[in-house]
């Protein structure tokens, strides 16, 4: 879990859950909280023998993001389900980036 979550005592709803974890790992990555998240995600990726993504199927772009996790984890090999919520949006539109 990234470490720029709130404080787990002050958090019931978190609190709850690390009381039910079976294993909890900390990551305090230097820098923006994206590089925890990037990390955090990279363990992630390393442990699961499946990795089950709820996802709307967009990319923003973001470090240790979901659609950078997917991708990590089919690029080891790992088989991955995606699970789209209710009311996700498929096919949004986004605009080409020029390549060269």
């Amino acid at each position: 879990m990234p470490a720029d979550l709130p404080d787990p005592e002050s958090d019931r709803e978190l609190r709850s859950l690390l009381a039910s974890a079976r294993d909890v790992t900390r990551v305090a990555e230097p820098g923006p909280p994206e590089a925890s998240y990037e990390i955090a995600s990279s363990i992630v990726v390393e442990r699961c023998d499946l990795l089950i993504a709820v996802w709307d199927g967009t990319s923003a772009g973001v470090r240790g993001g979901t659609a950078e996790t997917v991708a990590w984890a089919r690029a080891m090999d790992k088989p991955v389900q995606v699970v789209w919520p209710a009311g996700a949006r498929r096919g949004v539109t986004v605009a080409p980036v020029p390549v060269g």
